[in-house]
């Protein structure tokens, strides 16, 4: 892959699991998970941040990855 089209790492889909934008975080390097949904139009974002405090909720990575998306 070109290094120009890292950030395609970075794409994870709204229906996955909080697991699934860990591992994009980790491939990717960009510090962020652009999260999209079927039509691929961006429907926010997840950071390692969101992650944290998903986990300090109780939540797991199993956990559905809407529960931590942030939208603004």
């Amino acid at each position: 892959m070109m290094e120009t089209e890292r950030w395609r790492l970075a794409l994870v889909q709204a229906d996955a699991t909080i697991e699934a934008a860990v591992r994009s975080l980790n491939e990717s390097a960009m510090q962020v998970a652009l999260v999209v949904g079927a039509d691929d139009a961006l429907e926010g974002t997840v950071t390692d941040g969101d992650v944290r405090r998903g986990l300090l909720r109780g939540l797991t990575l199993q956990s559905p990855l809407p529960e931590i998306l942030h939208q603004d």
